[in-house]
């Protein structure tokens, strides 16, 4: 009898694992044929003409939210060698009437591979098989959606714009995304599949009808392991004139509710009043506060490096709408490691970066990347204009490599009156998507009731709230690197003692170690697997 309870036990065990190793993870997912496939993305055009923005950044940050090796090319430069070497080919045109040569269109057909057409020009795939008789232009058809059917509900995208084309009679394509309505859902599709081959018919633009194409994807590409739908808020513009006081009640609330959140910290800044510099070395009670909410479920990110007191960007001039000069990446290091080094010294732990006003030039973003992995904001799509935001709908990588936690639904306004309203819709929408998640803030300023009403929408959704402790993040700059999750780094290190400390999500430390390192080379540090953040201090060498 006990050996027989002892077997149930044991296979239940078995079973228990086999289930937590089979749990999505909160990452992006996979592609069926795994992170190393290889998409690429053969394009007519970066963009629109005159556009100061980028519709293939855009599409790239969709692409990304499955983990793939990402490659685009002009439609010049794709020759036959380069698709066959692909796992998925996706062909963008952005513009009307794209020149496509016939020998890349002749390749189409012996690619044998997931084949994705977005945007103008699929009516040139009717010379081909399989898709010949298939499809055509519908020429009197309104080319503005309002709401459309997709995976078995109806979806309000009002606004969106598409290309209508109308499906033949004899048509055997599966219709994926189509126009709301007893008829037209069928007849005017604005996604359909044949075989390997899927057409999205609009060109993805930031907005309702991208959410669900970056959805579409998932299945184009096969993803596995699509993690649950997640939700987050973030508390914007706590300083140290704040009123320290009402943040700290703010922050009892929120750990009340058993809530993770989000906290930006700026930790230098010119005083108001004097013009004097200062920062948190200067403000013990701000120091305070934001060790409070580490302590209670707040989550660090380092929101630029010192506060501008004239309202213009840090890293970009948002009043002209170009980058600031000069701007050398060397100086832009040196800022971020004195001020990530100073939340350190702290005992606060940044996790990732949030770039103020969503604002950098691509030489900014570029160090930046270098010193964090995660960046919770809209990323910006060009150099040419700060206007241009990827509004993403899931964890993706972007343009620098960044995990990006993509802040979709704005923020909650003092002056509008249905700000809340619009979070809770554009909340409701995505959390119907798989893999989804969707985030907004709140600044400091605002009255406690209008937290508790944020809170309170929020909660309703029924929606786990996202801990950014438990995705992979890494924060080095010279001689510090902190990894959460699985993240990991390597580092050349000089011949120097490497301090080890691990501390949990409240910031306290529960471990300690020191080793020599034996000679200078290069090392990749890993989680010891001990507490929730991991610190390592160590003499490091010049790149």
């Amino acid at each position: 009898m006990k050996e027989n309870t002892g077997r149930v036990c044991l296979v239940l065990l078995l079973l228990a694992n086999s289930a937590l190793f089979a749990a999505p993870t909160l990452g992006r997912p996979s592609t069926a044929q795994g992170p190393e496939a290889k998409t690429l993305v053969v394009f007519s055009a970066p963009g629109l003409a005159y556009s100061l923005g980028s519709e293939l950044e855009f599409l790239k940050l969709q692409l990304q939210r499955v983990a793939t090796r990402l490659e685009a090319l002009p439609v010049s430069e794709a020759t036959a060698s380069k698709m066959t070497e692909a796992d998925y080919l996706v062909v963008f045109c952005p513009e009307p009437d794209p020149v496509l040569p016939a020998s890349f269109l002749g390749c189409m057909p012996a690619t044998n591979k997931p084949l994705l057409w977005v945007g103008y020009g699929s009516e040139q795939l009717t010379n081909l098989a399989p898709f010949a008789g298939q499809f055509e232009p519908a020429l009197t058809a309104d080319g503005v959606l309002n709401r459309v059917s997709y995976r078995g509900r109806e979806w309000n995208v009002s606004g969106a714009s598409w290309i209508p084309m109308l499906l033949t009679t004899n048509s055997t394509a599966q219709v994926i995304l189509g126009q709301a309505g007893e008829r037209s859902e069928v007849r005017l599709p604005v996604c359909w599949k044949m075989g390997e081959g899927t057409v999205f018919s609009a060109v993805p633009a930031p907005g309702w009808l991208s959410f669900l194409f970056a959805d579409v994807l998932l299945d184009f590409q096969g993803a596995t392991n699509i993690p649950e739908t997640r939700l987050f808020f973030r508390i914007d513009d706590y300083q140290a004139q704040s009123n320290h006081r009402e943040f700290r009640r703010w922050v009892d609330y929120l750990f009340s509710r058993e809530h993770p959140f989000l906290l930006s910290v700026t930790p230098s800044w010119r005083n108001p009043q004097t013009g004097a510099m200062e920062d948190l070395d200067s403000a013990p009670e701000f120091v305070s506060g934001l060790c409070y909410a580490q302590q209670r479920g707040g989550r660090i990110l380092l929101q630029g490096c010192v506060r501008p007191a004239d309202g213009r960007g840090e890293f970009w001039d948002t009043l002209s709408d170009r980058p600031l000069w000069p701007d050398p990446s060397a100086a832009t290091l040196e800022k971020l490691a004195a001020a990530t080094k100073l939340l350190l010294k702290h005992g606060l732990f940044p996790l990732g970066w949030q770039t103020p006003q969503d604002a950098a030039s691509g030489a900014a973003f570029t160090a930046i990347a270098r010193t964090f992995s995660t960046a919770v904001e809209r990323p910006q799509l060009s150099d040419t204009t700060h206007l241009e935001k990827g509004l993403a709908s899931a964890l993706t990588s972007d343009r620098h490599g960044r995990q990006i936690v993509p802040e979709n639904l704005g923020y909650v306004s003092g002056a509008v009156t249905n700000s809340l309203a619009e979070i809770k819709r554009g909340a409701e929408f995505l959390g119907q998507l798989r893999g989804a998640v969707s985030g907004c803030f709140i600044h400091a300023y605002q009255p406690f009731e209008t937290l508790t009403r944020l809170v309170e929408t929020l909660e309703e959704l029924k929606t786990p709230f996202l801990d950014l402790a438990e995705l992979d993040n890494w924060s080095h700059v010279p001689g510090h690197l902190l990894l959460s999750g699985s993240a990991q780094f390597k580092v050349r290190v000089e011949n120097a003692t490497v301090t080890w400390k691990a501390f949990d999500r409240s910031g306290k430390l529960v471990a300690a170690e020191q080793e020599s390192q034996s000679a200078a080379g290069e090392r990749t540090f890993r989680r010891r697997g001990k507490g929730d953040y991991e610190l390592f201090e160590f003499g490091e060498a010049a790149p």
